[in-house]
């Protein structure tokens, strides 16, 4: 491989990161579209302008797990390091928390840091960790917070805010997380996330008896949803709708109520589906499909 002396430097800063080996090779394995250092171009935007011609020119090379794991938490962490930069810079900032339990049902604490620079607001993802065995009590969460400060370096005096749930643990009147917080930094606000104050709303509405036609509606889509996703042969026939129609064809979504974007996909993709959907239950029907039926 001929390299100038532009790419020359970039592939030294390469081999700095573990990306390229001594002689200038993957360390792990190139798609036929450019597999994971499409992701690394994505990532550098001078990367990408640099390397494209001699990126599509490399042979593919076998990929070792611990290679990938050890070059993405080396970019994570400098990617870390670049925000606390910035945030020292700023001085000022603000975080924004969550706790979130994960499929293996851990309890993970989420944080993202928001700061002022040159005009702008930015948003950046800083770290998830583990609660342990403790869970997420107002004590522990306190704790686990002010340990992702040390870890970063960031200091309590110069957060301005924070922005929560509106969980007990997180903003109980009497010994909250947030509550906790503020007895030993009287300066700092706490607001309570837009997204789950609106979804809290949007939940009590819906039991209004005006409001059945929601309830009814959230229920239809959950039917939908698993009568095509539990059985073969319903996807094979709504799939074979699409074929005969020459119409793109996208999978439904369940609905989720604690996760409010889900719910918006699920009505997006059957407001898409209705018309195949409807075919197929009239294809159904006429085999006497008592589930089918009730759907219509």
């Amino acid at each position: 491989m001929h390299w100038n002396d532009e790419t020359k430097k970039f592939a030294g800063w390469l081999k700095d990161q573990r990306v390229l080996d001594a002689n200038g090779n993957p360390h792990f394995q190139i798609g036929p579209k450019g597999g994971i250092l499409c992701v690394l171009c994505s990532c550098y935007p001078e990367l990408s302008r640099t390397l494209k011609q001699p990126f599509f020119k490399f042979e593919a090379h076998p990929v070792h797990i611990d290679t990938l794991t050890d070059h993405l938490t080396s970019d994570s962490h400098l990617r870390c390091v670049e925000t606390v930069q910035q945030v020292d810079n700023a001085i000022y900032w603000s975080a924004m928390i969550d706790e979130s339990t994960d499929v293996s049902n851990l309890n993970q604490f989420i944080t993202y840091i928001r700061f002022f620079m040159n005009n702008q607001i930015i948003t950046h993802f800083l770290d998830i960790r583990d609660l342990g065995p403790k869970g997420q009590t107002a004590e522990n969460l306190e704790v686990t917070f002010k340990q992702v400060c040390e870890d970063y370096k960031l200091d309590l005096k110069c957060c301005i805010g924070i922005c929560t749930d509106g969980a007990a643990s997180m903003v109980g009147i009497k010994s909250g997380m947030v509550t906790r917080l503020k007895l030993q930094y009287p300066g700092l606000q706490t607001f309570q996330c837009v997204a789950h104050r609106w979804q809290l709303a949007a939940e009590d509405t819906v039991k209004c008896k005006e409001m059945n036609q929601i309830v009814k509606s959230e229920s239809t889509l959950l039917q939908l949803w698993h009568f095509f996703s539990t059985s073969p042969k319903n996807s094979a026939l709504l799939a074979e709708t699409h074929t005969l129609d020459q119409t793109e064809q996208i999978s439904l979504k369940r609905m989720c109520k604690i996760r409010w974007l889900s719910c918006f996909q699920s009505v997006s993709a059957a407001k898409y589906e209705l018309i195949s959907i409807w075919k197929t239950l009239n294809k159904l029907t006429a085999q006497r499909n008592a589930n089918a039926i009730g759907l219509l």
